[in-house]
């Protein structure tokens, strides 16, 4: 899958890193991100005005218990939330689609348009949007093991990262902020305790999401800087 040659040009692209099966060439990809990020913000847009209505004027709300609640969330719009969520969770629709759904939050919990939805996520047990992309795009790193590399097959330098995942070198950014170089850099910036389970998916899940569900991460930033520090 991964070589040590540098990424110079969009043709070399999808040659050097391709992830799937299919020959989809980087303007395609793009294409297809954008498309798939537009859907999405209008499908939710949508459930959002859909829940105000329902909500707002406190026709049903006060009739349904929390969890009932949650299970309107996930079935409507946690489902479209997360629909090919690692091809555009990255981009710049997941700003916007992080704002409806902390929209969708304040109103099944009933708090203001400005106050903080952080603890509200933590006691509902709902992923924020960018937490729930971590989660999605490890468990596809997992799921596809055969198209990444860790570094001790690259070379035979005994460092501390030789059980990291190769990154390949890029300056191209579609490829940068794309599922497979995204999906290395936050595997390798796991707590060890928690790529060390790779092997095992049901393990791995558990302690992922149990992780994810402490610290509650709003911004990929915030995720690398917490396992940094």
């Amino acid at each position: 899958m991964s070589s040590d040659r540098k990424v110079t040009s969009k043709q070399t692209y999808y040659q050097q890193h391709l992830i799937w099966k299919e020959d989809i060439v980087p303007q395609q990809v793009k294409y297809f991100s954008e498309e798939f990020g537009d859907n999405i913000r209008d499908t939710c847009e949508t459930l959002v005005d859909l829940f105000h209505c329902l909500f707002a004027k406190d026709i049903i709300h006060p009739l349904m218990s929390l969890d009932s609640l949650k299970m309107v969330y996930y079935s409507y719009f946690h489902s479209i939330m997360t629909y090919g969520l690692i091809f555009w969770g990255n981009s710049h629709h997941s700003n916007i689609i992080f704002r409806l759904q902390k929209e969708i939050i304040r109103i099944i919990v009933g708090i203001r348009g400005r106050d903080s939805c952080r603890e509200h996520f933590k006691n509902l047990k709902i992923l924020p949007l960018q937490s729930q992309y971590i989660y999605s795009l490890l468990l596809f790193v997992i799921d596809n093991g055969d198209y990444f590399k860790v570094n001790s097959e690259i070379h035979n330098v005994n460092t501390r990262n030789k059980s990291n995942l190769h990154l390949p070198i890029s300056n191209l950014s579609v490829y940068q902020k794309g599922t497979h170089y995204t999906g290395i850099r936050v595997f390798n910036s796991l707590p060890s305790q928690i790529n060390e389970l790779y092997h095992n998916r049901s393990h791995f899940k558990r302690a992922l999401k149990k992780f994810l569900y402490f610290h509650l991460f709003y911004t990929l930033n915030e995720y690398f800087s917490c396992n940094n520090i």
